[in-house]
This record gives C-alpha cells, structure tokens and sequence, in this order.
C-alpha cells in the first residue's frame, strides 16, 4: 500500500511525494504536533509485506538512529499506521548530488568540501562497525549552502524484484540484486556503478568498500562521468573487476594529493586499498590546503613504479618500499598549516543581517557555532548557526536582542535586549543579569565574570563570577577628553580586557578612538594604540582592528599588553558604524572570522532624500548626502525637519523645498525627534542628557526662524522621544523607555509647565511609534504583544477600542493628510491600508506599494525614515547616497583558519 498526497498517517500529514525506488518510497509530510516537515520512507507494495524486508526496515531505523552525526540524516521514529510501517526522518532540503552532476561537472573549490564532508560522515558510521554498500550520488543530498547529508545509511538492500534482469536497466541506480554473475545464494549489495570489486564479485565486503565508492563519487564529481559505465549492469561489473578508470578525464588542476587519493581507492585488492575514511579526509584537506609538494614528489616514483617491469628486479624493489613506507613517512613530517577558506553562511529566507549601532556578530570559541542579529517581517532577534551541520534556528526568549557573546564554553550567550543585559543557555530560557541605559558592548571572560557598559558615556562595569553586585572597573576621565569607554574585548585568562576611548572632541567618530587594556586585578589601564573604534583579540596573538570599513591587524602581547610589530592589512569592506564604532565582524580561538560584508563601510549611513511617489518613483532632492535622521515634514508641506548627525548628538535643520534652502536650528548636538507645530512657525524636539544610568529629557520649542532662543516645555527623569504633537502644541505623544522595567511604552507629556506624563498604551509588550490621526480623535502605534511588531489603532474618544491592521508585521506608521490612509513599512516594503470606516472601524487588508532600497534597521535608533506629504501623493523618505551598498545583508562570510598576513 502507498501514501497519497492530504492523506494522514497518524499526526502526519502527507503533503506530497519526494521519490521512489527499489529501496522505499519517500513521501514529505508535515508533522502536526510538533510543526515541522518531515520525510516518510515506507517500503514499497512489492515487497512491504516479506519478513525479511521488514526486518531490514527496522534495522535501518536502528542504524540511523545510532548515528547521530550532522552528516547523515537524522531519523526522528519509527511509526506503523493503518498496516503501513514508516520511518521518518529529516528532510533535507537541496538536490542530490546527481541531480548537481547531471548539470555538469562539479568545480574542484566545491567538490573537495563535499567529499570533505562524505568521508566524516563515513568515518562516523565505520567507527560504529556500519557500513554504507551503497554509497552514490543519489544518496548524497546537498543544501543550498553547501552542506551534506549522506542518505540510506546502514540499509540493507532488498534483493531484485522477481523476474527482473540483472543484465538490464540503468547501471548508476540499479538496486540490490541476486546477480547470475555470482555463485547461488550468493547476494550482492549495492549499485553496480559504485560497488567494490569484492562487492561486485558477491564476497563479504567491509568499510573499504565505502572507500572504492567514495573515490567514485569524487571522481563523478570531478569529471561528470561515472568511473565505470557500461550499457547494462553485467558489463558495469565486468569494467568494475577487469578495468582501472581512465584518470586522464580529471581536470588539469587536479592536485596531487587528490589523484594520489583516487589512485589508492580504486586498488582493486582491498588490502592494498586506501584503508580508512579518516585517512581520505587528511588527503582532501592536504588538497585544500595547498600541500601538494612532497606529494608531487613522490609522483614520479609512483608513475615509474607502475612501470617496474621495465626495471632490474632490485630497483624495482627498492621503490615498492618506498611506495609502501611513503604514507608512514610523509605522516611522520610535521603537517603543513592548513591555508585560509572562505565560504558564505546564507541566513534564512526573509532574513536580513540587524546592523545596528551594536555589533550583531558573535562566534564560539571553537569555532562551532555563529549567533548573528537578524530582522524578518520587521521582528529583530537572535539565530543560532551551528558549523557542522549549518542549521539555522532563532534563540527563543531573543527577541529585540542584539551584541551577543558566547560564554568561554560556548554553552550559554550574553545578549543585549532592550534595557537588559541578559544570559541565555541554549535550550533554556534567558535570565535578565543587569540594567542598562545604552549598551556599548560586552565581553565574557574565562574566569565567568562580565564585562560590560551599562550606558554609553559610563565607564566599564564588571559583574564577578556567578553573578552579584557590578563594580566600576573603569572611570571615564573627563578632564582628559575622555566620551565613553565601550565594546569591551577579553584577553586570555581574565587578566585583562580591551576596551575603546571614545574622544570627546569627535563624538561621532570611532575611526581614530583609541583602544586601551584594563587590569581585572588592579584597575592599571595602559594605551595600546591608536586609531581604531573596534578591537577584537586572535588567539593568533594578533589584534583585529576596526577602522573606516576594514580589519587591520597587528601582533600583540597579551601578557605584556603591547603591541609588537606593524599592522597590516586583513579584511576589507566590512559592515560598521564608524559613530559608534560597531563593527560586524568576530573571531574565534581556532583562527574562524566570520563578519558581513558591506561595500560601504557604513552600512549605508550616508544618505540622500528623494520623494517616492505611490508606485515608487523616484525623485531626488538636492541636498548633499549626510547622516541624516527623524525627517518631519511640515504640515503645510512646504518645509521639513531633521536631525543632522547621529540620533542624540546631532542638530536640528531646515529645508525649504521651493526655495532648496538649508539652515541649521540648534547648536546643542544633542538633538531627538524634531515635530512641527501646526502653524508651521515652532519646531518642538528633545534633548537628552544620561549620566550613568540616569537619564533625563528635556522638552523644548523653538521658532522655526530661529528668532528666539530655544525654550524649555517639560523635564522628564527617564528617555522620550516625541512621536506626534498635538495639534494645539500643547502636549506630544512619546516614545517613554523605562531602565527598570526595559520596555518602551507609550504616553503623553503636558508642555503646559507641569511635565505631567499620563501612561496611554503600557502593558508588558513594547510600544512604539504612535502617530495621531489629523483630527486628533485616533491614533495609530505599533506593539509587539503578538510576537513580532504589528500595527494597531485606537479611538481616543470616549467610544474607545483598539484594532490590528498589520498581520505581517510593521515599523513607522503615518496618516495620510485627510486621514484615509494609514502607511508604514515592514522590513524593505511601504505598506498602506485604506480606512474604509470609523464607526464601527474597519480597513482594508494591507496592500504593498513599493519596495524601498534601504536597510531598515540602520536608518535611525528612532525608527523615523519617512513622512507623508500633505500636498501630493508621494512621500519623503531617506534613501542610501549608494544604493548600491544599501541592500540587505542576506549571508555572512566565514573566513577558516585565519592567518596573520592572509
């Protein structure tokens, strides 16, 4: 009996066929308890009822189940349903490697990781006393980001259908047969094309039959042919016993060691047979490490030794020895560094890279494991990468997370959320360890103390091991010019930390900040250099330095803490922010890096404004292009607002469209969120000023003409933003963070004298974004009650109520001049919904407008990117100086063995 497509099959359903062979049939099927896709393998009709089938069934479910290994795909049960028996295992996404070959063949820089990865997985099942007998490149499945999963481990095949021929059919998928070519009762196991000589000729086979079909694949791979082919299955296996494949088809590059390996696993004696698939896995990293020259030495003596007949007895003798004792020899050498690789790690559909002002990028210490920032459908959290088997899941309990750092076991993250710095061991949930006000890095030492600054402009704070009070371990010094001290770095054994000073003199310009070493004993701070605004420690002994949109490195004495040679160059084009220093890169103790790559240097933070109009069209405006922030047009359209710098340290301006005038409002640099009255004449924004952990705002108003002075409205002990202002002028709706509970919530602040603050939406989500209708009467936010930011509105009259409009997320919503539409964005799109009725309220379903060019989480801490304009339909929006270097990061690049001088 088969399955069909919508049928159940206990908690699965079957949503389609996969594949079919003398094997099983595979099925994909989604599993309704626990939310995941699976394969379903059943046996087929012809044989689903045999004892003996049966049996092998279950032993294969066996054998899988003992190989837990990234390589081979997973079994997760054995499931019996309606007298079918099933094995479900994990479904893997890619094509076979068949498929891939029949395009061609395979570029050598591709094939060798993938035979890599083949031999590991060999390796782990030979180690368990299992081997494979049928290895090939149909039960090699390849994901798109190039990692393998060997199928059919272990499974005993099942014999030939009755009354098949074993003299027809196609050689390269041939099952399982009784052959006429062996002696009575005597099975073969395997796929003609693939199989060992002794597996050909019906004798007991052991794990270096896997190595003659290792060297098959490679060799398919290679050239695109199958070593040994014929027009049916007897003269397969004839070629297979009599003939030796024809090497000449290898591409020209081929390296020696991968021809020395091909060679040894075609001897047709097994004895003499490359012996271990640990032993192939040393030959193809020699290939990919470059080490063919004692290789290529030995060559001629192999080619002549082939040729010994030719030769006097002893002579010939002589070079057997040598060729035997070779291997023994060349083993006995010091192995050669392994040289630098560079493969891309493709982050899940939808995703983009979060490059915020905080680095999004940590490693483990080993190597194994990459936790990256990533926003998708406008949620920003967490995602684990695992190196062996390259799954990628999110972190639960991340949410909003940011700089994340592995603990020195790798076990557990230290993260950044909100106004938290929180802990999380992978496969728990996260524990809040302290507040923060604005996070600027965190290092987690061996020791298991932390590192970490709890606001920007504070010095560094250290929490002892197993957590306690936080102590100061640094002091911004003031007197010496001194901003910040941030994006802390361990060295090894907790004796020390890096850190970065920023200048007050350029607050906005890590390029030339200077990195210093603080002693975890005694406090002793020492200059390192000078010249960087992110640093991070190779356990090469060498300094990563970040610096205008590259990594220079430098050797360093880490117990010293000096700098002992010249920097060099390391890595270009990588993604930073060069006004906080951030930078997206990480480096792990085996010589890993891996980081983003961002044309730009800036991630894009210089930019130009343009109006779109509703499909999208673009016309700029003339305004050079520069860190510009939180545009707000006003409402007679005629002018716009903005912030001129970094969020917080930037000025307000003005721009006149028609007379393209540009004039600066505020000379403070500690500018927020500019709103214009509704008379066009005052520009009301907010300035903040944190100490510590301590933060106060203050409110102000000032002519747009800047006749006057600017003047106080309302102080407030905690972070605001104005996120609309009332159209009297006399109260704003903000954007309220609090330190103790780490959330934002919404509310409104009276500019009547009284700096009263009335809560309007606070519950135990983040609100945000609020924007009021033009009548005042509604008002439209964002929460992220549901998971993930969505777009709801609210009746402010006496009626009441609240609606959700978004239903795949959204950031920034704005009414339209009249109040029919609402927009906002998710992610790279512009979205609007039409409001169709008030009483009761109703919208229509969101429809897409356009795709916008900028990365979203980049634009501006406040999220302010856009505004509508009152007279026309188009939009003012920010766009990327180059949009080319503006797209969304959608992989990072891992950089293997690192090498100073690479």
């Amino acid at each position: 009996m088969s399955l069909t497509v919508g049928a159940r099959f206990g908690a699965f359903e079957v949503t389609g066929r996969l594949g079919e062979g003398g094997m099983g049939e595979v099925y994909r099927a989604r599993d309704t308890k626990l939310g995941r896709d699976v394969a379903l393998k059943i046996l087929p009709p012809a044989v689903a009822m045999e004892p003996d089938r049966i049996a092998r069934f279950k032993r294969e479910a066996q054998v899988l189940a003992s190989l837990n290994r990234p390589t081979i795909a997973a079994i997760y049960g054995f499931e019996e349903s309606h007298g079918i028996q099933a094995l479900v295992l994990e479904l893997v996404e890619g094509a076979t490697l068949a498929e891939r070959i029949s395009r061609g063949p395979i570029p050598l820089a591709d094939a060798l990781p993938i035979a890599r990865q083949i031999a590991e997985a060999l390796e782990a099942a030979h180690d368990k006393g299992i081997v494979h007998r049928d290895l090939k490149p149909a039960n090699v499945a390849v994901t798109p980001a190039g990692d393998v999963k060997v199928l059919d481990f272990g499974l005993a095949k099942a014999l030939a259908p009755e009354g098949a021929s074993a003299t027809s059919g196609d050689p390269s998928s041939s099952p399982t047969l009784t052959s006429p070519l062996t002696h009575a009762g005597i099975v073969i196991l395997g796929t003609a094309a693939y199989m060992a000589p002794e597996q050909a000729a019906g004798r007991p086979v052991d794990r270096r039959a896997d190595i003659w079909a290792l060297g098959c694949v490679l060799f398919e791979m290679l050239t695109g042919r199958r070593p040994f082919d014929g027009q049916d299955i007897t003269s397969v296996l004839a070629r297979v016993i009599e003939r030796d494949p024809d090497f000449t088809l290898l591409p020209a590059d081929t390296p020696e060691p991968i021809r020395r390996l091909l060679r040894r696993t075609f001897e047709k004696n097994p004895a003499r047979r490359l012996g271990s698939a640990h032993d192939a896995a040393i030959e193809i990293d020699d290939a990919l490490a470059g080490a063919g020259t004692a290789a290529a030495a030995s060559a001629p003596v192999a080619a002549v030794a082939r040729s010994g007949a030719r030769l006097p007895w002893s002579v010939a003798a002589v070079l057997a020895l040598l060729l035997a004792f070779a291997p023994w020899l060349m083993r006995r050498r010091p192995a050669p560094a392994p040289s630098p690789m560079r493969y891309e790690a493709t982050l899940p559909a939808e995703a983009a890279l979060a490059l915020l002002t905080r680095p999004p990028l940590a490693i483990a210490p080993d190597g194994s494991a990459i936790v990256f920032a990533a926003t998708s459908r406008g949620s920003t959290r967490l995602y684990l990468r695992r190196r062996e088997d390259g799954s990628t899941a999110p972190i639960p309990g991340t949410e909003d997370g940011s700089d994340p750092v592995f603990s020195p076991d790798g076990a557990a993250l230290l993260f950044t959320a909100g106004l938290e710095l929180k802990t999380v061991r992978f496969g728990s949930g996260p524990v809040t360890i302290a507040p923060i006000v604005d996070a600027r890095g965190a290092a987690w030492l061996d020791d298991g103390s932390i590192v970490y600054t709890a606001e920007g402009t504070s010095g560094l704070m250290r929490l002892p091991p197993g957590g306690g009070k936080p102590v100061a371990l640094t002091t911004v010094d003031v007197a010496r010019g001194e901003r910040t001290h941030r994006w802390p770095a361990p060295l090894p054994g907790s004796k020390a930390v890096l850190f970065i000073v920023g200048d007050a003199a350029n607050p906005d310009d890590y390029n030339d900040a200077t990195v210093e070493a603080v002693s975890i004993a005694t406090g002793e701070r020492r200059t390192v250099l000078k010249g960087a605004g992110f640093v991070r420690y190779l356990a090469s002994g060498h300094l990563l330095l970040g610096r205008r949109g590259g990594v220079s490195r430098v050797p360093f004495d880490a117990d010293r803490l000096t700098v002992t040679g010249g920097s060099a160059p390391f890595l270009e084009g990588i993604a930073g922010d060069a006004t906080t220093g951030a930078m997206a890169f990480a480096s792990a103790n085996d010589g890993t890096v891996v980081y983003a790559a961002d044309s730009s240097g800036l991630n894009g933070a210089l930019r130009k404004f343009a109006w779109l109009d509703y499909k999208g069209a673009i016309t700029p405006i003339d305004l050079p292009a520069g860190v510009y922030n939180d545009p707000r047009l006003a409402l007679d359209g005629s002018r716009f607002a903005v912030i001129v710098g970094p969020s917080g340290s930037g000025d307000v301006w003005i721009y006149e469209i028609a007379r393209r005038m540009f004039t600066r409002l505020t000379f403070e640099r500690r500018s927020w969120t500019p709103s214009w009255a509704a008379d066009g004449r005052t520009v009301y924004y907010a300035s903040i000023m944190a100490t510590g952990a301590q933060a106060e705002t203050r409110f102000f108003k000032k002519p747009a003409d800047g006749s006057r002075d600017a003047e106080t409205v309302a102080t407030i002990p905690q972070r605001g933003y104005i996120i609309s202002l009332s159209r009297d002028g006399g109260s704003a709706l903000i954007c309220l963070t609090s330190g103790t509970r780490g959330l934002t919530d919404i509310a409104s602040v009276s500019f009547d004298g009284t700096s009263r603050v009335a809560p309007i939406v606070a519950s135990p989500a983040d609100e945000f974004g609020a924007a009021l209708s033009p009548d005042g009467a509604w008002f439209a936010f964002i929460s992220t009650e549901s998971g993930r930011p969505e777009l709801y509105v609210r009746d402010r009259t006496e009626a009441g109520g609240r609606w959700q409009v978004s239903n795949g997320g959204a950031q920034e919503p704005r009414w339209s001049a009249d109040g029919s539409h609402i927009f906002y964005r998710v992610d790279n799109h512009v979205m609007r919904v039409t409001i169709e009725s008030r009483q009761p309220f109703r919208a229509s379903a969101p429809e897409k407008l356009f795709d916008t060019f900028y990365k979203p989480s980049t634009l501006t801490e406040t999220d302010i990117s856009y505004d509508v304009d009152p007279r026309s339909d188009r939009l003012l929006m920010m766009i990327p100086a180059d949009p080319a270097a503006a797209a969304p990061v959608t992989s990072l690049k891992v950089l293997l063995n690192a090498r100073p001088g690479q």
